[in-house]
């Protein structure tokens, strides 16, 4: 199981995107941080309270792997895109079914749950992971196919990265995106 759960990690931390953002209230754009939607569909959250949507290109993974008499099917999604006052966030998030084919349900996060989900989370201010060692959160999958996948999200992550200030509280998550 700790091999499976080794693959998932990896295939979390293995996806990029990139993006740029627009400048706090005032809606305005700052040039040198050019943003624009997803290409490949739609990602969303409240960070902290702000609104955050990803931008550019989401990055995309999905990988089956068969260990022994262990399928494990993960898939793994990534957005760039900034909150209010530029702040910008990554979000990573990877789920997995070690008993075969991804299929659309509650795939929860956190200890109590080593092998099902994790979320890696990388903010101006630090990083925060929500994975099988701490942190909670859950991704509930309403559409998995072989070129889409959506459903929402939410996450309590825990500071991961040393110099790490506050909190990044995940809310109010959606995705659904094409591959």
């Amino acid at each position: 199981m700790r091999q499976l759960l080794a693959v998932a990690t990896g295939i979390v931390l293995s996806a990029s995107a990139c993006g740029g953002g627009s400048d706090s209230s005032t809606g305005t754009t700052d040039p040198n941080l050019a943003c624009s939607s997803l290409t490949n569909g739609t990602m969303s959250a409240t960070i902290n309270g702000a609104a955050w949507s990803g931008c550019g290109t989401a990055s995309v993974q999905s990988n089956l792997a068969v260990s022994g008499k262990d399928t494990l099917t993960t898939l793994a999604f990534q957005a760039t895109g900034f909150a209010p006052g530029n702040a910008l966030w990554v979000i990573n998030v990877g789920f997995t079914n070690g008993k075969g084919l991804l299929v659309p349900g509650s795939y929860a996060v956190g200890p109590a749950n080593p092998t099902t989900a994790a979320f890696i989370i990388t903010g101006s201010t630090g990083g925060w992971a929500a994975n099988a060692l701490a942190g909670t959160g859950v991704v509930n999958v309403t559409v998995v196919g072989p070129h889409r996948v959506a459903g929402t999200f939410s996450a309590d992550p825990v500071a991961v990265q040393a110099g790490t200030s506050g909190p990044a509280q995940i809310r109010n998550g959606k995705f659904d995106l094409s591959y």
